[in-house]
């Protein structure tokens, strides 16, 4: 554990995790948690409920390490595996992302850590050197302007504020995909849509967008808080 800075009434932690970095903001009155390794967890919830306990997918989404399972659990029962569920969950900062707690009809739960993943170490070890980022064509002139400043998305790729979204493939064809895919989610035409490059800088924290990414599709995304100057983005006709 390194950077414990105590900054008014929150304590700041990072910790490596795998490959990534957890980063944390907690208030002093409750608990310090980070989210541990994803292969603890999963040992923990194959101790804890034996054979009634399926995997049903923990395939990493690209070549960096997973952070986010798949469960399901046989004959759940909401009213004792529930408290069971919640507190080996909150013991290693993982939250459930889809699925109820409160659903006896035993849907699949998808388990994702409660807080955020830097990646720039990966990033850089992966030699990214540019990111993309996907944005209506009319907000170009304010774009050239003032840069990108974080924002909320209400596209297939829902996210929420203060954020500002890169993704990254090693084929540009995916990168167009995606575009496209959003024109549509606008309802407007893919020329509508333009896409920028920014070059990749360390002075930014990279963090990961497990929600995003698809492996499958080699598409790879973070998200940063800051803004991103006119003078670091390029308009790619």
């Amino acid at each position: 554990m390194k950077d414990i800075n105590l900054m008014v009434e929150y304590f700041y932690r990072r910790r490596p995790i795998y490959e990534g970095m957890i980063e944390t903001i907690i208030q002093m009155d409750e608990s310090l948690i980070n989210s541990y390794s994803v292969k603890k967890l999963e040992s923990t919830l194959i101790k804890e409920f034996g054979s009634r306990l399926e995997i049903v997918d923990n395939t990493p989404p690209f070549t960096w390490v997973s952070y986010t399972i798949v469960i399901n659990i046989k004959n759940y029962n909401e009213n004792i595996d529930k408290v069971k569920l919640e507190k080996i969950l909150n013991f290693f900062g993982y939250h459930i992302a889809h699925g109820s707690l409160n659903d006896s009809t035993n849907p699949p739960f998808t388990i994702e850590p409660q807080h955020t993943i830097i990646m720039n170490d990966l990033l850089k070890d992966y030699g990214i050197n540019f990111l993309y980022h996907i944005t209506p064509k009319s907000k170009l002139n304010k774009i050239k302007k003032y840069g990108l400043a974080p924002r909320g998305s209400e596209t297939t790729y829902y996210h929420p504020d203060d954020r500002i979204y890169l993704i990254y493939s090693s084929n540009f064809i995916n990168i167009e995909a995606v575009k496209r895919v959003m024109a549509k989610d606008k309802e407007i035409s893919s020329e509508e849509m333009i896409i920028l490059r920014t070059p990749f800088d360390d002075n930014y924290k990279y963090y990961l967008d497990d929600l995003t990414t698809n492996r499958i599709r080699d598409i790879y995304a973070v998200f940063v808080l800051k803004n991103i100057p006119s003078n670091k983005l390029e308009v790619l006709e």
